[in-house]
């Protein structure tokens, strides 16, 4: 389930991106096909990074949740 959450996050990032890199090359007078080439690139980049970013946020958090009832369970267990 939170992988598909961060897959439509990334979606939805990188078609923004998408957008913004393809109008910026087209205001700064490159041709449409320079333009689409790089807002493609600039997709590709924005969906991998935001793709790894997730799912090491969401590793770190699924460990430190671990380690917290890991951490009670043996102090229940000391009591």
């Amino acid at each position: 389930m939170l992988d598909k959450n961060i897959k439509r996050i990334a979606v939805q990032w990188a078609t923004l991106m998408f957008f913004v890199m393809a109008v910026v090359g087209w205001v700064s007078g490159l041709s449409p096909y320079t333009s689409g080439m790089r807002a493609v690139g600039g997709f590709i980049a924005v969906y991998c990074l935001i793709r790894l970013a997730g799912t090491i946020i969401i590793s770190v958090l699924v460990q430190a949740m671990a380690n917290e009832q890991i951490r009670q369970h043996r102090k229940s267990d000391q009591e």
